[in-house]
């Protein structure tokens, strides 16, 4: 692994022989060594795949320090920049530090404006964490003219148009969520907004979510 590892270019190199090094020896043990490995020339590549490393494996805490190492390595318009963004955003939202993930997503946004995850991540991060539905509003409306059928996106959307007053439209927008896909955030959300709308009117409804 060490010679694979030292020939390597490119982030995509660095990653294929990361991933057969934690089949074989263990993520952990992958980890160690491409820290031992690390050096000025590769520091760039190294790091920032020892961070997703650490973020596929919930170490969320020692990617958020690996992060800000390599924020001081990357420029605003690197190419890295925005894969590394991404990852920051949902750093610090596992963190609980959404103030610094919502800084995150704008920068991707800044670069490029249709991502539709970062759209519908910031329109949740915003709305029910931050305070802001009426922006989360924008950013939900947006990914949805961009992905119209996607059941996470339907599923933001319709909790932010609950938090923003509009309880009826939500509910309909999060049924055509799980026409695409039941899962526990919009059976969980149509149950919230359902009992806003009328709790006793939709009572055995919320009870089958």
């Amino acid at each position: 692994f060490t010679t694979a590892l030292k020939a390597c270019q490119t982030i995509d190199h660095v990653t294929t022989v990361a991933r057969q090094m934690s089949q074989g020896i263990g993520p952990m043990e992958a980890l160690a060594m491409l820290e031992q490995l690390l050096t000025g020339e590769n520091e760039l590549i190294f790091s920032f795949v020892m961070s997703q490393y650490l973020v596929a494996t919930a170490q969320f805490e020692a990617a958020d320090e690996r992060l800000r190492r390599l924020d001081e390595l990357v420029s605003a318009d690197a190419p890295l920049r925005i894969g590394m963004d991404k990852m920051l955003a949902m750093v610090k939202y596992q963190t609980g530090d959404y103030a610094n993930s919502r800084i995150a997503y704008e920068r991707v946004l800044q670069r490029n404006p249709d991502d539709v995850g970062a759209l519908n991540n910031a329109a949740f991060l915003m709305g029910d964490l931050l305070g802001q539905p009426e922006e989360a509003l924008v950013l939900a409306r947006r990914a949805h003219e961009l992905d119209p059928r996607n059941s996470e996106v339907l599923d933001t959307l319709g909790w932010i148009e609950h938090l923003n007053g509009d309880s009826r439209d939500a509910a309909r927008t999060l049924r055509r969520s799980m026409d695409h896909g039941r899962t526990a955030a919009n059976c969980l959300h149509l149950a919230r907004v359902l009992h806003a709308v009328d709790p006793i009117e939709h009572h055995d409804e919320v009870m089958d979510l």
